[in-house]
């Protein structure tokens, strides 16, 4: 393990192509957004070309993400539309939280939180690791969370387990906020997002994004400060079998690609000048006693 900059405790992966560096739980963040576990800080491929960035260079700013970390319930957390004021609901990945105002949940609020407990197992060959999440049961709803990171040559899959063990069903939706910048580079046109689908976001009118066909491209670099986000509900073709996305950057050649092995929900693409983010969402279903398992697969590449 290694100690990062913000005091963080880190444990890496390696490939005979790739250094994975993952967060343990606990130790870099501590907030109510984002899973604890299976958090990638960095990725390092043929010890030249990187991928991950913070969510903000600003100390302070945004909601602590980083890297490739994933979210649960980002519009609804379980249990939350039936919580009363003053009563926990379980954000998976994270803890109970306490409900202390009225209206919709706001992942940028900050909540009290009782966090959820997490171990992990580094293999024997340092190239696998498992965290589990316990369950804490809350009015009726429990989940196991157990989280298999593994890198192979210039591959890293991320195998997600979710087991209800409560009384009630769960109803939730999961992505991964991958937030990119490749080799440090701005980002900006010389950079191309491809897309699993035809015409996801037409008519995009946007003054940063344009998309042509199955590509989505930067007019300019955003300015200081400036946002952009698109998001696409409506496919075409309407149902699409292992859906991707592959961002690369021009002029280096070096790119990343995720694949899902799920129906897609929706797809959001969102930045700022330092950052890219492409974020495939599922949607998760599961009765009490069922077992839900997803992969997404991440393969960094140079042309």
């Amino acid at each position: 393990m290694s100690q990062s900059e913000s005091g963080g405790a880190f444990v890496a992966l390696l490939s005979d192509r790739l250094k994975v560096e993952i967060a343990v739980p606990g130790t870099n963040y501590r907030r109510t957004r984002f899973d604890w576990t299976g958090w990638v800080q960095q990725v390092t491929l043929d010890r030249t070309a990187t991928f991950c960035v913070d969510e903000s260079l600003e100390p302070g700013k945004g909601t602590g993400g980083g890297g490739l970390c994933n979210e649960y319930g980002n519009a609804e957390p379980i249990g939350y539309a039936d919580c009363e004021l003053g009563e926990q609901f379980p954000k998976l990945g994270v803890g109970l939280l306490t409900k202390q105002v009225e209206g919709r949940y706001d992942f940028f609020r900050g909540y009290e939180l009782d966090p959820f407990e997490t171990s992990y197992e580094l293999s024997d060959d340092g190239c696998s690791i498992v965290f589990r999440t316990a369950p804490k049961p809350c009015r009726g709803y429990a989940a196991e969370l157990i989280k298999t990171l593994t890198a192979r040559g210039n591959k890293l899959n991320i195998a997600y387990e979710l087991r209800n063990v409560g009384e009630k069903p769960i109803e939730t939706s999961e992505y991964n906020h991958n937030f990119v910048r490749i080799n440090g580079a701005e980002i900006g046109p010389d950079y191309e997002l491809t897309l699993p689908f035809r015409s996801a976001f037409a008519p995009l009118d946007h003054p940063i994004l344009v998309q042509n066909e199955h590509t989505l491209n930067w007019r300019r670099t955003p300015e200081p400060g400036e946002s952009f986000y698109a998001e696409a509900r409506t496919f075409e073709p309407a149902v699409i079998e292992n859906p991707s996305w592959t961002l690369l950057h021009k002029p280096s050649g070096a790119g990343m690609r995720e694949t899902l092995d799920r129906p897609l929900l929706r797809l959001a693409v969102w930045g700022q000048t330092h950052v890219a983010s492409a974020e495939m969402f599922v949607q998760l279903s599961a009765a009490p006693g069922e077992t839900l398992r997803w992969n997404r697969t991440y393969e960094f590449f140079r042309e």
